[in-house]
């Protein structure tokens, strides 16, 4: 990544009063600079607050056919790739939520802290061939009490990988 380049932003939506999103397009742009897709990736700053998680498949409202038992968690980020049966591009999108604006600093900090560090090894980690094949999504949520952190990986209906981790 050149010196001071930004994401790509697909989307920044306008949010209503009480509602910010917790880490700017150059942060995100600063931590994720050595992720090798850097270049395709685009950045969407949501405006949908408290999604839940474990229940439909991210983007496209499926049901997931094997959900979590535990569903008390909001999501706060995504990164998701999508392949199409009609095209030869690939699609890497990260997606960052809103969150209530007095949460902000404690949210980019879980996030920062925690929340990216996963995202960002799965967007580095080797994938053969086939991993490409379909939608594929890793999602970061946060239980009320800001003491747990759910990763939730998804291929197409079906989730992959699924663990909480304490927040110190």
């Amino acid at each position: 990544m050149p010196e001071n380049s930004l994401i790509k932003r697909r989307f920044k939506y306008k949010l209503p009063q009480g509602l910010s999103h917790p880490i700017g397009a150059q942060s995100i742009s600063e931590y994720f600079a050595d992720i090798p897709m850097f270049d395709e990736i685009e950045l969407v700053m949501g405006d949908k607050l408290d999604e839940p998680m474990g229940i439909f498949m991210p983007g496209w409202g499926h049901k997931l056919k094997n959900p979590p038992q535990r569903l008390d968690f909001s999501e706060l980020a995504q990164a998701y790739y999508s392949s199409s049966a009609t095209s030869d591009s690939l699609d890497w999108t990260l997606q960052i939520r809103p969150v209530p604006s007095q949460q902000k600093n404690a949210i980019k900090e879980i996030l920062v802290g925690n929340g990216f560090r996963n995202i960002k090894k799965w967007l580095k980690e080797y994938k053969p061939e086939t991993w490409y094949e379909g939608y594929r999504c890793l999602q970061i949520g946060i239980n009320d009490d800001f003491t747990e952190l759910f990763v939730l990986e998804t291929h197409n209906q079906w989730v992959v990988h699924k663990k909480v981790v304490p927040i110190q």
